[in-house]
């Protein structure tokens, strides 16, 4: 299946469409970089991927949560090695930190709204970020509708969160406006949603998320290093890696349960925030479980690491109107892992288009097929150290880059002759 990373720089011509600085936000009020938040992860490889196509490019988001002091050179310089450590990504593109208030002196009301970002989004955005704006790239409504009022162009992509939803209206944000070039919908399911609501279907784009370029990097050492921890000494036979969010729906217990049945095997969770992590971890102890670990929230490359150490990676998934709405990031981080996976199949992901890679598939619908599953996929794809070939040459189709390239396309900026052909 053949793909391209297409790393190749915009031509003059793109650069000069775009008019002024292309701008990545996710929500304003969110810190502009965070662990375990999948919004800051796609804000962050957006603009990353953006920089690497030769469009001068902004990330903007609010400095309030930051591990670190802020104000002075030292503090940005510790800010784009925060984002840079976090995301695994060169972090060279420019970096807009907005200030939340000291103090609302409008009141209860005002102090509710400005501290979940729209002191951002009224002040400081449209003084520090917006003048310099070609193009802004968001999540947020509130920032699509205040660039539809000023006349700016704006891509909004949704996501089905909870925000999202909300709006009610998405024709109240102006989607219908000429300012508004693009809806990015995350699945199908999104765009079918968004049309039933007004939408203007020409305007709307279906992407999958991305997956990091240096995810590709071969970290042959560092996974040996960790096989021989986790194995301790053949205590264990294989290793089976989960990484992402550790919320129910996403099938974690089935995976516990796995593991109580395989105890040859060890069981590897990262990601997910300090109260998910907890309450697994109870779990495994109620079963008294001694086959499992728990890391927590990695840094990307440690996670790819682990994942080039497993035997199998592991994408599983409750059945549900989640499974419909969730373009998961972790499973094209799999596949440009190399190792073989073992993945529920859901909606947003075309069992059908991956029938050639290294991946064994069970319903999401009955997780007593997991362990079958699991054992079928160790023997039919021994691990190599190197990773299977075929993976990771599908998963250059969905990088960052390749996704943000046929953005670009669409609201005209790029000219879809000069792009490769990819995965189909």
């Amino acid at each position: 299946m053949p793909g391209s990373d297409m790393l190749a720089a915009l031509s003059p011509r793109a650069r000069d469409r775009i008019g002024g600085q292309y701008v990545v936000c996710a929500r304003m009020g969110d810190p502009i970089a965070g662990p375990a938040r999948a919004r800051l992860i796609w804000a962050a490889q957006t603009a990353q991927a953006t920089q690497d196509l030769g469009l001068p490019t902004i990330l903007a988001g609010s400095c309030h949560q930051l591990p670190f002091g802020v104000d002075g050179p030292s503090g940005m310089a510790s800010c784009r090695r925060y984002i840079s450590e976090l995301y695994n990504v060169p972090a060279n593109f420019d970096v807009r930190l907005l200030y939340p208030p000291e103090h609302s002196p409008g009141g209860k009301d005002q102090a509710k709204q400005w501290g979940d970002g729209g002191w951002e989004v009224d002040h400081e955005l449209p003084r520090y970020v917006l003048p310099y704006a070609g193009v802004v790239h968001t999540r947020d409504p509130r920032v699509v509708k205040r660039c539809v009022r000023q006349g700016i162009r704006v891509i909004y992509e949704d996501h089905e969160e909870d925000y999202h939803v909300a709006v009610g209206d998405p024709l109240s944000l102006g989607l219908d406006a000429d300012a508004c070039v693009a809806v990015v919908a995350i699945t199908q399911s999104v765009k079918l949603r968004l049309i039933s609501q007004g939408v203007p279907e020409r305007k709307v784009l279906v992407l999958d998320s991305g997956v990091n370029s240096l995810a590709f990097e071969r970290l042959t050492k560092r996974a040996e290093a960790w096989r021989k921890f986790l194995l301790q000494e053949d205590r264990h036979e294989k290793i089976v890696v989960y990484s992402g969010g550790l919320q129910a729906e996403r099938g974690i217990q089935h995976l516990l349960d796995a593991a109580a049945t395989m105890t040859d095997v060890m069981f590897v969770f990262a990601g997910g925030n300090a109260r998910d992590n907890g309450y697994w971890k109870e779990y495994a102890k109620q079963l008294s479980l001694t086959n499992v670990k728990f890391f927590g929230y990695l840094q990307q490359r440690v996670t790819c690491e682990l994942q080039q150490a497993a035997d199998a990676l592991a994408m599983t998934r409750l059945p549900g109107q989640r499974a419909e709405i969730t373009s998961p990031l972790k499973f094209f981080e799999y596949m440009a892992s190399g190792t073989p996976i073992v993945a529920a199949r859901i909606p947003v992901i075309d069992s059908a288009r991956f029938e050639e890679l290294a991946i064994g598939w069970y319903s999401a619908s009955w997780p007593n097929e997991l362990v079958n599953k699991l054992r079928e996929t160790f023997s039919k794809f021994p691990r190599s150290a190197e990773g299977y070939s075929a993976n990771i040459s599908a998963a250059h189709y969905f990088t960052w880059q390749n996704r943000q390239r046929r953005i670009l396309q669409f609201i005209g900026i790029e000219n879809q002759s000069d792009t490769a052909r990819g995965f189909n």
